[in-house]
């Protein structure tokens, strides 16, 4: 399978030294023979390419120049439609379901004809008036939509499945975050106070996570 993720922030990351949920992800796709580009914001406001070093050619990472929604601080981005229609993906994953850029998206992979479905992190609507006014308005006319067409909603935990289960998503399943273990193969003995400049009066705290070993499905979506 041809697979596109797309990355629905403003936020670039750079492949060499972020252990992003996108990446660990691919990287579980191309380990059962599947190809996939991974769509993002350009840091630099310029269109890029580039293959992910040791995937043999399986992991391409696209950023895009985009527009930056007011207020919303989300992206628009500008050309992807030609990917879609070029590369005639055979899965599109959009992250988040409430973005305004994964109805942007999703709506042009259904024009496309493409199967797209959803990835969701979050589980919690943001508070403040302009994000209760924004929940009305994609609830009453961008969820539906999303609802309807997408193949499924696959999510991070099972309080992300609970959100998403409450807003009539009828077909969601949990897939814990996908992240490259390979980043901590090389692992080197670093002084962080002296790294990041902390005086010895301030305190350092380490946040360590535990995780399971994911097999991903090798059925088709």
């Amino acid at each position: 399978m041809k697979i596109a993720i797309f990355r629905t922030d403003a936020s670039s990351q750079d492949p060499a030294s972020y252990n992003s949920q996108e990446m660990g992800l691919a990287r579980g796709f191309a380990e059962l023979g599947h190809t996939v580009d991974i769509f993002m914001a350009s840091d630099t406001g310029d269109f890029r390419e580039q293959s992910v070093e040791g995937s043999d050619g399986r992991i391409m990472i696209i950023a895009l120049p985009y527009r930056l929604v007011p207020l919303l601080n989300e992206p628009i981005y500008t050309g992807f439609a030609q990917f879609l229609g070029k590369n005639r993906y055979d899965y599109v994953q959009v992250n988040e379901e409430g973005n305004l850029a994964s109805w942007y998206i999703a709506r042009a992979c259904h024009r496309a004809g493409l199967r797209f479905g959803i990835y969701q992190g979050m589980y919690r609507v943001l508070t403040g008036r302009k994000w209760a006014l924004y929940e009305r308005l994609h609830h009453r006319f961008f969820r539906p939509f999303l609802r309807k067409h997408c193949v499924g909603a696959f999510c991070k935990t099972s309080e992300a499945r609970k959100f998403l289960e409450a807003r009539g998503y009828d077909k969601t399943m949990v897939v814990p975050v996908g992240l490259d273990f390979e980043k901590f193969q090389d692992r080197q003995d670093r002084n962080w106070r002296d790294h990041l400049v902390i005086p010895d009066s301030q305190q350092l705290i380490l946040y360590a996570v535990s995780y399971t070993h994911l097999t991903l499905p090798t059925k088709r979506i």
